[in-house]
């Protein structure tokens, strides 16, 4: 039997293994992380991939490595070498460092031996611990932590789900079969969404496509540095978060809390440029209705302009659904006993355990952590918990 069973081999995952290890409480043959993909962490670089992130939003001290300055000490070493470095203000780091310095972290502590190629169907109990079933057999471990992603809830507007099933050129970008590399040949292309994702995604298509882009924002440019106030890392915010015991009432905090839609100014600004190339064009509008034109064109009704937008291929820069991600809990909940707020989520105790076995992370976490849980600050607040609540 393992110690010790993490589900997801993203960041998070990843960043909750290296934390096991090096406080010497787990040892590595009694570790294991399952993940679905054979690449160590495939969603994540295939989501900045299909989007053309090149900075994080992130400042430095945010990756998952243990020391704070663990990825600026990286970035003056020769295995930074050939890759930009950091961006101002606060010091973001460039995708391509983040990711070396994930892959080096990863192997610094062996985890590629601690991982299996598997996909979670179920949490079980069992015997002085609980029983993870998957499409390659089963692993008992006595403690189980669920690092999964929000991949399985993405946020599709109805009228683009209808043109998706009529069989036209409608995508998610974080959906697991997109790829912006693979894209069919298109003239104009219509990005759905108002933040971040969206920007970044606009900006990539203008460099690299051989045609018109459209951004479709339902409101108009919002610019905030971060997705969260920095004072939610601390108990500037997290204090008054933290005395209210009504989960609906953290849920409601949670909510106004994230700054959904935004992006830094320095994105902000670049896109702002970028609409001088005539190729480009923002719309402060949405979607009242779609239909397939004819075999080459998609035309969409809009609400404000009342006009019509001929396009040959839809890229959703929606995020994600409210739902509580990793519907294969849906029988854990009800096998185990679990505890969920009205939203659905975990109710969890302050080291995020949600039963005396399992833990959670990420998005799973939220309602302890708080707004930032799912991002690189909450993976390494999340991992601090659980591994200072160990004897």
């Amino acid at each position: 039997m393992l110690d010790w069973l993490i589900i997801g081999g993203g960041p998070h995952g990843h960043h909750l293994a290296a934390r096991l290890l090096s406080s010497g409480k787990v040892t590595a043959e009694r570790l294991c992380i399952i993940d679905p993909h054979s690449e160590p962490f495939a969603v994540w670089r295939r989501c900045t991939r299909n989007t053309g992130m090149r900075f994080l939003r992130s400042p430095q001290v945010h990756h998952i490595g243990i020391a704070p300055f663990a990825l600026r000490r990286f970035a003056e070493s020769p295995s930074a070498r050939g890759v930009a470095g950091f961006r101002r203000p606060y010091a973001r780091p460039a995708l391509a460092l983040f990711d070396r310095h994930c892959d080096a972290v990863r192997e610094s502590f062996g985890l590629a031996a601690c991982t299996r190629l598997a996909t979670a169907r179920a949490i079980v109990a069992s015997a002085g611990g609980l029983r993870v079933d998957s499409e390659r057999g089963a692993l008992e471990a006595r403690n189980v932590a669920l690092a999964i992603g929000g991949g399985d809830c993405l946020q599709w507007p109805e009228w683009a789900r209808e043109l998706r099933e009529a069989g036209a050129p409608v995508h998610h970008v974080f959906e697991p079969d997109f790829s912006r590399a693979f894209m069919p040949p298109w003239e104009h292309a219509l990005v759905v969404g108002g933040g971040i994702t969206a920007a970044q995604t606009a900006l990539a298509l203008v460099k690299d496509g051989p045609g018109r882009v459209t951004m479709l924002s339902p409101h108009a440019i919002r610019e905030h540095m971060f997705d969260a106030d920095p004072g939610w890392l601390g108990p500037k915010y997290l204090r008054g978060f933290h005395a209210e015991q009504d989960p609906g009432r953290r849920r409601a905090m949670i909510r106004a809390a994230r700054r959904r839609g935004s992006m830094p100014p320095e994105l902000a600004k670049r896109l702002r440029e970028a609409l001088r190339d005539p190729r480009l064009s923002v719309i402060e509008d949405r979607v009242v209705r779609a239909s397939v034109a004819d075999e080459a064109a998609l035309s969409l009704e809009l609400a404000r302009e009342q006009r019509t937008l001929e396009v040959d291929l839809v890229l959703l820069a929606t995020g994600f659904s409210p739902r509580r991600p990793g519907t294969f809990l849906d029988q854990a909940v009800d096998s185990l006993g679990l505890p969920c707020a009205p939203c659905g989520y975990p109710l969890v105790d302050p080291t995020l355990r949600w039963h005396p076995r399992l833990r959670v992370m990420g998005a799973l976490a939220e309602l302890e952590v708080g707004p930032t849980a799912r991002n690189l600050s909450g993976a390494r607040e999340a991992a601090k918990r659980i591994v200072t609540s160990l004897k």
